[in-house]
């Protein structure tokens, strides 16, 4: 997975690249598994205007899309779940980069 410069966001297409790249490579082997492939593709969740924040207010918003919409109603609360504790994790992760930012700046 790449961070794209010029944008500031992860590239969606490197990340289902990672994603499917954990399959092992038998599944190309059969027509089974190559379906299975096929279908994982399609069914992966572009999340592009999903999330949307602006950097000078520091204000974030949710806004589901009609696809995410359209999902079944316990499919949006797994994949809500998950993103929601993926989010609690990352911002541990900055909280701790932030605590260790104010510490050099003490110690300077």
């Amino acid at each position: 997975m790449s961070l794209n410069e010029e944008e500031e966001y992860y590239d969606f297409d490197s990340f289902k690249e990672v994603f499917l790249s954990n399959f092992p490579d038998k599944l190309q082997l059969t027509d089974k598994g190559k379906e299975f492939l096929r279908r994982r593709r399609e069914e992966t969740l572009d999340t592009e205007g999903l999330f949307v924040a602006y950097t000078d207010s520091g204000k974030a918003y949710f806004v589901p899309t009609t696809k995410f919409l359209s999902l079944p109603t316990l499919m949006r609360l797994d994949i809500l779940r998950d993103w929601i504790i993926g989010l609690m994790d990352y911002y541990s992760l900055v909280g701790e980069d932030w605590l260790e930012e104010i510490e050099e700046e003490q110690n300077e």
